[in-house]
């Protein structure tokens, strides 16, 4: 992946706001002269990465051609002493064609907000009694970088799909992608694009999925963009947290002409 980086690109349009921009994961990769791709894992958002933590990756998976079970390359996940704030690992025997993706999990455990702005990383049975909880939640970033070829459902609780190769993508265009929980259109989901060097807060547009869980969202000038959304059900265990917390990433390449 030809990992161009673009500044800050303004999206101008008068769709909603984002709600809320919350810590995603985020996965890129890139192919150095050798022909050897390596993935990046980036906790946090754009314009604000932070650490990731290793023991929090539970999946990292290469999806490539028709093969119905990806290679977990997992074990080969490490944090480069050249940098603190991302998670790398090699990817082997990539080929040069066909479709080609990663897939990543990141639990981000339980997390308790109070009423006063504080957070806890900790559950709501373990807080009760101890702080004013505002809301609980356990929360599970997802997130998959297309490499090549056209995008498809790839089996995540939460996913976003693009819906036209980035090869057939150019800048100023629209993007056509479709959100999918528990493999269903997810209709009034909120989506978010922007550069990965780009700013994502609460002032960033937002656009929401319609009845079939579609979405276009717009293109700035060529390099590499993530889309992320988010994503909250009802806790199956009340007890340790009131909802459970998705947000999924998508990061792809728009090349040049």
């Amino acid at each position: 992946m030809n990992r161009n980086i673009l500044t800050r690109t303004a999206l101008t349009i008068a769709f909603g706001l984002l709600p809320a921009a919350a810590h995603d994961f985020v996965l890129t990769s890139a192919t150095d002269a050798g022909k050897q791709t390596t993935v990046t894992g980036l906790y946090g958002h754009p314009g604000a990465w932070n650490a990731p933590d290793l023991r929090r990756l539970i999946a990292l998976d290469l999806h490539t051609g028709d093969k119905d079970e990806p290679l977990s390359i997992l074990e080969k996940a490490m944090v480069p002493k050249s940098s603190a704030l991302k998670l790398e690992a090699p990817v082997a025997d990539l080929e040069e064609s066909g479709y080609a993706a990663i897939t990543a999990i990141y639990d981000n455990g339980f997390w308790v907000s109070t009423t006063g702005g504080k957070y806890y990383s900790t559950t709501k049975k373990e807080a009760s009694g101890k702080i004013t909880i505002k809301k609980s939640s356990r929360n599970m970033k997802l997130a998959k970088v297309l490499i090549r070829g056209e995008d498809r459902a790839l089996g995540h609780r939460l996913e976003i799909v693009l819906r036209k190769p980035p090869s057939d993508l150019a800048a100023g265009a629209k993007v056509p992608v479709m959100v999918v929980f528990d493999g269903k259109a997810l209709e009034s989901a909120e989506l978010a694009i922007v550069p990965l060097d780009g700013v994502l807060n609460h002032d960033t547009p937002g656009i929401k999925t319609d009845a079939t869980g579609m979405a276009e969202l717009p293109l700035g000038k060529t390099g590499t963009y993530v889309i992320r959304v988010s994503h909250d059900v009802p806790s199956k265990d009340t007890e340790m947290a009131d909802i459970d917390s998705f947000s999924a990433t998508l990061v792809f390449d728009v090349e040049p002409d």
